[in-house]
Order: C-alpha cells, then sequence, then structure tokens
C-alpha cells in the first residue's frame, strides 16, 4: 500500500509479521489542543479556559466544540496531518519503514526519532514493541520488554474476554517466536491445533472473537445464527461451532510462522 499523508488510519497490509525488531509508537502529546494552541484556532480566552481542565475534560470539550464548528473540525484535521508530515520529514523517515498511522499517532520500525518536538507539538515516545502480526484484519504488537500484547481492531470487551485464551496463546506463541527455531514452533503449532480441535482447550477458548463475542451453536440454520454469551444453560462444547477462531486466527497464526 502506497503512503499517503492525507490518511488519518493507515496500515501497511504488506507487512504481515515482524519478530525480534523494535517498533516505536510516537504519539503526539495532548494533540488536539496542541494544534489548537499552536494555530491559534480558538480565542485566546477559549484557550486559557481549555488549558485549565483535566486532559481527559479538555479532549471532551474539544469535541464538543469541533462537533458544531466544521472550520475547527477541518482545520484540527489538516494540522494533525501537517504534525504527521513534519515528523517524518524532520527525522528522514523512509516511508516503507511506517508500519501503522493512527491520526495522533506513528508507529515506525527499527527507527529511533531524534526530533520530537516543533512548531509547539510534541511527539512522544509511548510504546516499544518487538514483534507484530497481521492477522484476520487484526493488528497484534508484542512487546518482549514487558511480555505484554496489545491489540488494534478488537473491542475493550472482547479484549478483556479473551486475554486469560485465545489471546494468551497468541501471546505465548509470539513471544517463543523470537527465541525458538522452527522445528520447535512447528510442535508448539500443531499442539495448539490438536488441542483446539479436540476441544481440550478451557470452553473460551470457543467463544468467537469477534464484536458479538460469543458461543455460536452447531444448530444455527442460515442467517438464523444463535449466540450464547455463556455456556452456564448446560450446553457443552459438543453443542458448539468451533470454526470461526480456528480459521480466522488459529490457521491463519500458523501460517505467519511455518
Amino acid at each position: 500500500m502506497t503512503f499517503n499523508f492525507e490518511k488519518h488510519n493507515y496500515l501497511n497490509t504488506s507487512i504481515l509479521n515482524l519478530k525480534n525488531v523494535v517498533i516505536r509508537e510516537y504519539d503526539m502529546s495532548d494533540g488536539g489542543f496542541s494544534i489548537i494552541k499552536a494555530k491559534q484556532l480558538l480565542p485566546e480566552s477559549t484557550i486559557k479556559y481549555l488549558s485549565n481542565l483535566s486532559k481527559l475534560d479538555r479532549h471532551i470539550q474539544i469535541g464538543k466544540i469541533s462537533k458544531h464548528d466544521k472550520d475547527l473540525s477541518k482545520a484540527l484535521l489538516d494540522g494533525f496531518t501537517e504534525a504527521r508530515k513534519k515528523f517524518i520529514d524532520k527525522n528522514n523517515i523512509d516511508t516503507s519503514i511506517i508500519l501503522s498511522v493512527k491520526k495522533d499517532a506513528i508507529y515506525l520500525v527499527n527507527k529511533l526519532a531524534k526530533v520530537t518536538e516543533f512548531d509547539g507539538i510534541k511527539f512522544s515516545l509511548k510504546n516499544q514493541y518487538s514483534s507484530y502480526y497481521y492477522i484476520n484484519g487484526k493488528e497484534f504488537y508484542y512487546s518482549s520488554w514487558r511480555n505484554e500484547l496489545d491489540v488494534k481492531g478488537l473491542g475493550k470487551e472482547v479484549v478483556a474476554s479473551q486475554k486469560d485464551y485465545l489471546l494468551y496463546t497468541i501471546k505465548e506463541i509470539m513471544r517463543l517466536n523470537e527465541k525458538k527455531d522452527k522445528c520447535y514452533m512447528v510442535k508448539i503449532l500443531k499442539d495448539v491445533r490438536k488441542e483446539y480441535l479436540n476441544l481440550e482447550l478451557d470452553f473460551e477458548y470457543y467463544r468467537e472473537m469477534n464484536p458479538e463475542n460469543s458461543f455460536k451453536l452447531k444448530e444455527s440454520i442460515g442467517e438464523n445464527i444463535c449466540g450464547l454469551e455463556s455456556l452456564k444453560d448446560g450446553r457443552i462444547l459438543d453443542d458448539i461451532n468451533i470454526v470461526f477462531n480456528y480459521i480466522n486466527y488459529i490457521i491463519p497464526l500458523i501460517g505467519l510462522i511455518i
């Protein structure tokens, strides 16, 4: 995908997996308000009022103002674009190493930015990751320094529901893949596949990892898909359709490594 400075959400989908690298996430500090101050987009009295609020309240107020002021909304978006472009230019960043852009954040592969403050704008190093997988339209960022997995594209409730189950397994595979050889990883992945298909894992592994975040019944017909929030009604795993996570996560995960 060709990098476009105008895009406020960009992902280099040609990169499917990375390991033993340093992915740095640079975030604009208080981005919207910094742009407003730098470009004097609001009256001084309003800027002073906003500066006295907490960061969360300030963000909420700016959102309310820009919702009713389309000129401000456009000026803010233009300001984000300009700030990102200057950050990239001042640090001589080849756009091929830009993994992702999230409006006020830029993810760089194996690049340390030396110029992080300019024109009243500051980019701060928020996170560092050592591995990255792109699976089922979702971004998985693993940090070996923190032994933590961050996921982009899944809601907070879904992540919380799966953090000790399917997401834990993905995290462990990313961790091991940084240290072990391919033969070892083949064995691990074969074991995960077998255990999943044989229904040997905790039942929460079979909850579909998507916005609906439910168990699907085998007896569902056509578009009448029956979803369950839990299996407390007496249902057992033999009643559950386990295809979704297998097709959308386990098989692609195996494909990325093997």
